[in-house]
């Protein structure tokens, strides 16, 4: 549902998730960003350019700490927990 008001056109934010997937980015592929592996349950959306997102899987290296700096949560299932180093 888009309005339109003067010369501007706004479409509202539709949150799909937790992580707030909007309707004007783009999914690229449904395969890894990585790996190309075909879709499963532990994949992740990430943005990967201007207005597009790809899915990665969850096992490559980086792949939770990019989740996290991008949308400031951690994946569905997961919890962050203070590392106890002394």
């Amino acid at each position: 549902m888009t309005e339109q008001t003067g010369m501007h056109k706004t479409i509202p934010i539709v949150p799909l998730g937790p992580s707030e997937a909007h309707l004007q980015n783009e999914v690229t592929s449904y395969k890894c960003y990585i790996c190309k592996e075909l879709e499963h349950e532990d994949m992740v959306l990430l943005r990967t350019g201007d207005k597009k997102l790809s899915f990665a899987c969850l096992d490559h290296p980086g792949v939770v700490q990019e989740f996290i700096r991008q949308f400031g949560r951690a994946p569905l299932g997961w919890t962050l927990s203070k590392s106890s180093k002394a």
